[in-house]
C-alpha cells in the first residue's frame, strides 16, 4: 500500500514568495499547501551577510510581517521553532503542552525570498514629542482601506477617551495602511498648547494604549499579539535627537525559569511522540490549532505601568510648564515686534506728508511747493514762523478746509491716520 503523503510544515516552504504591502510590511506565502508549525522570521539586508530574527513569529502561511528598514533591499526566510524555543517565544509554560505539541523536533528552514524593496512612507515619521506607532490588526480592515483606517483610528480615540483621560480626535491620525488592511501606522501628536483643556501627553497616551492593548476591541478588530505594538524609530537631526525602535506590547517577564522551559520541551516531545504513534498526522489541523494568544504570558496592567512608565518618563512634567512659558514669551515678543513695526510705519508715513497747524495732510509735492526743506522726518512740520506763509500757500492752491478723504468717516484712511495726525500735531511732534 502506498504511503500517505505528508504535508510539509510551513517553516520549510519552498519556494517562499513575498509581496510588498506597505512601506513597512510584506506578505509571505507559498503556492503549495503547508501545515501548522511554529516558526520565526529571519531577515538579511542586502549589504549584510548575517541573518537576524524578527520579533514576530507565525504558524501558518500566508503571513504578513513587519519589516523595518527594508528600503534598500532585504531577504526573508522562515526557521522552525522547537518546543523549547516556542516556549521562550510565548514566555509561558502550558501544563497540557497544547501550545507545543505541534512544534517540530527537527530544524527546518525555508527558501529565502527574492530581493524585497519596500518604498519610503509618504509622510516621514514625526519627531518627538510626537510618535509613530505600528500594529497588525486581526481581522484585517475592510476595503476601502484608507477610509477604514481613518474610521478605526477615530473609534480608537473614542474608546480611549474618558472623563479622566480626555483625548481629542486630532491627537491621532492614520498615516498608512497595507494593501491587505492588516498593517497600520498611526501618528500620535502632542496636545495643542492653546487647548482650553489640556489633554494627556504623548507618553501617557502610549502607556494607556499599551495597558489596554490586550483587551482592546474596536469595531471587532484587535491587535495581533504575534506582532505587537511598536513605536517606530526616528533618525536624529541637528535639532531633534534620534529615537530607537521600541516594542511597547506585549512585554514578557525578563527571566524565564530554565527548568520550566525544559519541562515544556519534554511535554511537547512526549505529546509529539504520542501523536506520531497514534498516527495523528492529519493535514487538516485547523480545529485543534492551539490559541497562542491564550498561552502568552505577558506583563499585567500594573507591571506594564511600572516598567513602561519609567522608560517613557510619564511622570516627568517638567517640560510642560517650560514649553508653555516659552510659547507665551514668544507670543509677547511677536506682539511687541508688531507694535514697533506699526509705530515705525506710522512715523514714516507721518514724515512723508506735510501738515498745517490744524493737522491736515498735504502730499509731498505740495510740501515741497510750500517751501518745506525736507520730508525725511527731521523738519516735516512747519515751524511757527512758517505757518503764515503756509496758510497763504494753501489758500492760493484752493485747498478745502476738510479734504474729502478726511470727511469720509467710514474711510480706512480717516479712521486710521487722522486721529494720530491731530494728536501728533497737538503734542508738537
Amino acid at each position: 500500500m502506498a504511503a500517505h503523503p505528508r504535508t510539509p510544515p510551513c517553516a520549510g516552504a519552498s519556494p517562499l514568495l513575498a509581496n510588498v504591502t506597505s512601506s513597512g510590511s510584506v506578505l509571505l506565502h507559498t503556492p503549495h499547501k503547508c501545515k501548522y508549525a511554529p516558526f520565526e522570521v529571519h531577515v538579511r539586508h542586502e549589504a549584510s551577510p548575517s541573518w537576524s530574527a524578527l520579533a514576530q513569529w507565525g504558524t501558518r502561511l500566508p503571513l504578513e510581517v513587519g519589516v523595518p528598514r527594508c528600503h534598500k533591499g532585504c531577504f526573508l526566510r522562515l526557521h522552525s521553532l522547537d518546543a523549547a524555543q516556542f516556549a521562550v517565544r510565548l514566555g509561558s509554560i502550558n501544563a497540557n503542552a497544547t501550545a507545543y505539541e505541534r512544534a517540530l523536533n527537527v530544524s527546518v528552514m525555508s527558501d529565502e525570498t527574492q530581493l524585497i524593496e519596500t518604498p519610503f512612507p509618504e509622510f516621514p515619521a514625526p519627531h518627538p514629542p510626537a510618535a509613530r506607532l505600528e500594529m497588525m490588526l486581526r481581522p484585517p480592515l475592510p476595503s476601502p482601506y484608507p477610509e477604514s483606517a481613518a474610521d478605526w483610528t477615530w473609534k480608537l480615540v473614542r474608546t480611549l477617551h474618558t472623563e479622566r483621560f480626555q483625548l481629542r480626535s486630532q491627537r491621532m491620525k492614520a498615516v498608512e495602511v497595507s494593501s491587505t488592511g492588516s498593517f497600520l501606522m498611526l501618528d500620535v501628536f502632542p496636545e495643542d498648547i492653546y487647548a482650553y483643556v489640556s489633554g494627556p501627553d504623548v507618553p501617557e497616551v502610549l502607556l494607556e494604549l499599551t495597558i489596554r492593548a490586550s483587551s482592546l476591541n474596536v469595531s471587532g478588530h484587535h491587535m495581533d499579539v504575534r506582532y505587537g505594538l511598536w513605536r517606530q524609530a526616528v533618525e536624529g537631526t541637528k535639532i531633534h535627537g534620534a529615537v530607537d525602535r521600541k516594542k511597547l506590547w506585549p512585554r514578557q517577564h525578563e527571566s524565564n525559569d530554565a527548568s520550566a522551559t525544559a519541562i515544556a520541551a519534554a511535554q511537547a516531545a512526549s505529546a509529539h511522540a504520542t501523536a506520531m504513534r497514534d498516527g495523528d498526522d492529519d493535514d487538516d489541523d485547523s480545529e485543534d490549532t492551539p490559541e497562542e494568544d491564550e498561552a502568552y504570558d505577558t506583563l499585567d496592567a500594573d507591571e506594564l505601568a511600572d516598567e513602561l512608565g519609567l522608560e517613557l518618563d510619564v511622570d516627568d512634567k517638567r517640560s510642560e510648564p517650560v514649553l508653555k512659558t516659552i510659547v507665551l514669551l514668544l507670543t509677547g515678543l511677536m506682539l511687541l515686534a508688531g507694535g514697533r513695526q506699526l509705530a515705525q510705519e506710522y512715523r514714516s508715513r507721518r514724515a512723508a506728508f506735510g501738515r498745517n497747524r490744524y493737522g491736515r495732510h498735504c502730499m509731498p509735492g505740495v510740501a515741497s511747493a510750500a517751501g518745506l526743506s525736507s520730508i525725511d522726518g527731521s523738519s516735516a512740520f512747519p515751524q511757527p514762523s512758517e505757518r503764515k506763509e503756509l496758510d497763504d500757500t494753501f489758500q492760493k492752491m484752493e485747498f478745502s478746509s476738510d479734504p474729502p478723504s478726511l470727511r469720509k468717516k467710514d474711510s480706512w484712511w480717516a479712521a486710521t491716520w487722522d486721529p494720530f495726525s491731530r494728536l501728533g500735531y497737538s503734542m508738537n511732534l
